[in-house]
């Protein structure tokens, strides 16, 4: 009803004889064409609902952000108005609406979020709230009722029992794993969080009003701390609580495993009272095949000390307590084996007096130079300065093209005495020759598998160590831990795989070893180089289209070709730079020129050695 047009005059005040009303097709004598405005809204609506924080309809917090989406297909600004009220079915707790709010300069499409001020809520209410939209001429319609109930308690803490593994005590290692009990006397309880020698506690074990659950744990021999937390449905946590057993008859604190050290490290062991003296052994072959040695008398310290001690086994007056920390002087030792820098291994040997049991052992790295990832390091000058030890190291790029370099590195504390590929450049010099995204094909290879590891060592004098495992694949240690592995497909070669799937091949060939192709995921993408009888490298070339042969080079090959003086021209005076017999003469690269339609090379001369050590050299 009353829907229609009527035409009248605007007012009946005026003295106007008479009106007008033209039709839309005349425009020449009064030109004013009749037109219908309309103005319309269309009302706002809502998105999703949230609360946050939230679990389900329960929230641990008696300040929570209640959000909505507000939507308009008219555009511009909204309001979102909220109410919070009491659940209906709960009266006992009150009745009527407890709280309003709004959020205002709302874009449509986006977020209307409220927080609830703090002293409103009361930990145990149940609620309902409910929110709608405003665009300052229409309102939406309330959304429904949503359901939320407040807990801000945390339940109790969980007990632990371990009747396998008493608390506090050390025990014989179980033949398999063992269950233990874990309780909370709060009956919202909904799941135990916990875990073995991890306080983030990240496994679940979900149970029904606090109920008592099992968990189950294996725990390799050494001192191990049990974490568990008890939930609640609005993700409250509990304080954890630690339950500590010793399995075994004891194990080293110190070092931790996979622990690195340029030098000494610190000796600390615990074990079971009935423990009155240790000893400490290394092996420096980490193979399983690896014979175990007595740690010499000699290497070894009382901390601050530096006299040695005088024989094994250490003893202990308080059986209660660990042994006391001793120092040994782990760069001696591997000196006096004949070892240079890589893992080894370490492990306690407990005596009753009568009878000795070893610990677990624990891997550690000797690393002297200490440069790397992790190494506190400083920018000196033109190069790096090893905060732990003063060693200094300085590289240089001598050419960079197509993916494919080649280099130079110094360090000061023991300079390299390289030869074959990495000594191209000089005395004290380490060659390299990177190329594509291989992380090792710049760095030089030494295989001490028959010790049970290998090792890389870059130009800037940074080691990565590959420990041997049961399956034969080599494995990082320490730093390197980063899902590269190492294999040792033959006696003369080896393949490291990085964490990407690039395979760098090195191959043992005029007694040295180096690297022979770089092979990256995907076709035509394999970069492969060419020594001389001296193990020189005399060509890298980069990836080639799949059909091209560059026995021959033509267009689709890149190469980097290094040529090697054969007589010496340098006097070793500033005015006598020169070449020097065996070292690196110049560098050139080749490719295809479309200019020319031909292959083009152009040739670096290497600077002269002394002159490069005169400029470079710290």
């Amino acid at each position: 009803a009353n829907y229609g047009l009527v035409l009248r005059v605007p007012t009946e005040g005026t003295t106007t004889n008479y009106w007008v009303y033209t039709t839309a097709e005349e425009t020449i004598e009064f030109n004013s064409p009749p037109k219908l405005a309309i103005t319309y809204t269309t009302p706002p609506t809502l998105g999703p609902l949230s609360v946050s924080p939230s679990a389900g309809t329960q929230t641990s917090s008696l300040t929570p952000s209640l959000k909505t989406q507000l939507n308009d297909a008219d555009g511009g600004v909204l309001t979102g108005e909220f109410q919070v009220e009491h659940d209906p079915a709960f009266p006992a707790q009150g009745t009527g609406l407890i709280w309003s709010g709004s959020a205002t300069g709302v874009q449509t499409g986006t977020n209307a979020s409220v927080t609830v001020p703090g002293s409103t809520l009361t930990d145990g209410w149940k609620l309902r709230w409910r929110a709608r939209a405003y665009d300052g001429t229409t309102y939406s319609a309330w959304s429904g009722w949503q359901s939320l109930a407040v807990d801000a308690t945390a339940p109790a803490a969980p007990t632990i029992t371990c009747v396998s593994y008493p608390s506090g005590v050390w025990s014989a290692k179980q033949p398999s794993p063992v269950g233990c009990t874990v309780d909370t006397t709060s009956a919202d309880g909904v799941e135990y969080a916990w875990d073995l020698d991890d306080p983030a506690a990240t496994e679940s074990k979900p149970t029904t009003g606090g109920n008592a659950q099992t968990i189950t744990i294996d725990p390799a021999n050494g001192w191990h701390t049990l974490y568990v937390k008890a939930r609640d449905g609005a993700g409250n946590s509990s304080a954890a609580t630690t339950y500590s057993v010793g399995v075994g008859v004891g194990d080293i604190a110190k070092p931790r495993n996979e622990d690195r050290t340029q030098a000494a490290v610190t000796l600390s062991s615990r074990a079971e009272p009935g423990r009155t003296g240790v000893r400490y052994e290394y092996r420096a072959d980490v193979s399983a095949t690896g014979t175990w040695t007595t740690i010499p008398t000699a290497h070894v310290a009382v901390p601050g000390s530096g006299t040695p001690i005088s024989s094994w086994p250490q003893t202990r007056a308080n059986t209660s307590q660990p042994f006391a920390d001793l120092t040994w002087d782990v760069a001696a030792t591997m000196t006096a084996a004949s070892r240079g820098d890589g893992p080894l291994q370490l492990r306690a040997c407990f005596t009753t007096g009568t009878v000795e049991n070893c610990s677990d052992p624990v891997t550690i790295t000797l690393e002297a130079t200490a440069f790397g990832a992790s190494y506190a390091t400083a920018q000196l000058g033109p190069g790096t300065v090893s905060l732990l030890t003063g060693d200094f190291s300085v590289n240089a790029t001598d050419v960079n093209a197509f993916g494919l370099s080649v280099g130079r590195g110094h360090t000061t504390l023991a300079p390299p005495a390289a030869t074959g590929a990495a000594g191209v450049f000089g005395p004290g010099w380490t060659a390299s020759f990177p190329a594509g995204s291989s992380s090792v094909s710049g760095m030089t290879f030494e295989d001490h598998s028959a010790q049970g590891y290998v090792v890389f060592t870059g130009a800037d004098g940074s080691q990565l160590n590959y420990a041997v495992q049961a399956s034969g694949t080599y494995v990082g240690v320490s730093d390197t831990s980063d899902g590269s592995t190492v294999v040792r497909d033959s006696a003369t070669q080896f393949t490291h795989t990085d964490a990407e799937g690039v395979k760098t091949i090195f191959t043992f060939a005029n007694s040295k070893w180096g690297v022979s192709s770089i092979d990256e995921p995907g076709n035509e993408n394999t970069t492969t180089y060419t020594r001389d009888a001296q193990g020189r490298v005399t060509r890298v070339l980069a990836p080639v289209p799949s059909g091209v042969t560059c026995t021959t080079l033509v267009a689709g090959c890149r190469t980097l070709d290094i040529t090697y003086a054969t007589t010496t021209t340098a006097t070793g005076t500033g005015s006598g730079w020169g070449d020097y017999a065996g070292l690196a003469k110049s560098i050139s690269y080749t490719a295809y020129d479309p200019a020319t339609t031909a292959m083009k090379t152009k040739i670096e001369p290497a600077e002269p050695i002394d002159k490069d050590l005169y400029e470079l050299a710290p």
